[in-house]
């Protein structure tokens, strides 16, 4: 994890983009959201990291 932070206004552009590609707009959305968020922890166990990005993606689904 790094101690800096970004705050982005989501473009409609940017979710046109995806959603051209077959995505929903909350699976563009959800896909925006979790590239600026960076949850790889080395050597945090398999398990774990699974569980991270489990609720990395859920906590993105409530932000849509």
């Amino acid at each position: 994890m790094t101690n800096e932070a970004s705050v982005v206004k989501i473009v409609k552009d940017e979710t046109l983009y995806f959603m051209t590609r077959g995505l929903s707009e909350e699976e563009a959305i959800g896909t925006i959201i979790r590239g600026f968020l960076n949850t790889k922890i080395e050597r945090l166990p398999p398990l774990l990291q699974k569980e991270l990005d489990k609720a990395v993606k859920e906590g993105a689904k409530n932000l849509i």
